[in-house]
């Protein structure tokens, strides 16, 4: 985990848009031991408040991580078949992160034997 913080206006989101954007291209070679590409990035951004509204976080991470992970895509897709209503915005997002983040990611863990560094890029948490 890096916790980049500051005053307002000194820089910290396009910082982390540029490690953000630096990190999409990184790949796996024959000489890296670890996957080091970038799973996720989900921007607070209070003057597009529709589109970054705190119900759609972690759908939209959930969406970017299983189209770039297919080992994950069948969990998630069983998850939403089950209970359609986690897409819904306004659905509780302990609910969320439980049936689209956390039981994936807990069965990945246990498919890749814990030896996969995950990476997502949030800014403005606060926001």
């Amino acid at each position: 985990l890096i916790w980049l913080y500051g005053m307002a206006g000194v820089g910290k989101s396009a910082i982390v848009f540029t490690i953000a954007e630096r990190m999409r291209g990184l790949k796996v070679t024959e000489q890296t031991s670890v996957e080091k590409q970038l799973r996720g990035t989900f921007f607070f951004l209070h003057k597009y408040m529709k589109c970054c509204m705190t119900g759609y976080f972690f759908v939209t991470l959930v969406y970017q991580f299983a189209t770039n992970s297919p080992s994950i895509w069948k969990d998630v897709n069983r998850a939403i078949r089950d209970n359609p209503t986690l897409l819904d915005p306004d659905k509780s997002l302990c609910d969320q992160m439980e049936a689209l983040f956390l039981q994936p990611l807990q069965n990945l863990q246990l498919k890749l034997c814990g030896c996969l560094p995950l990476t997502f890029v949030i800014d403005a948490l606060d926001e």
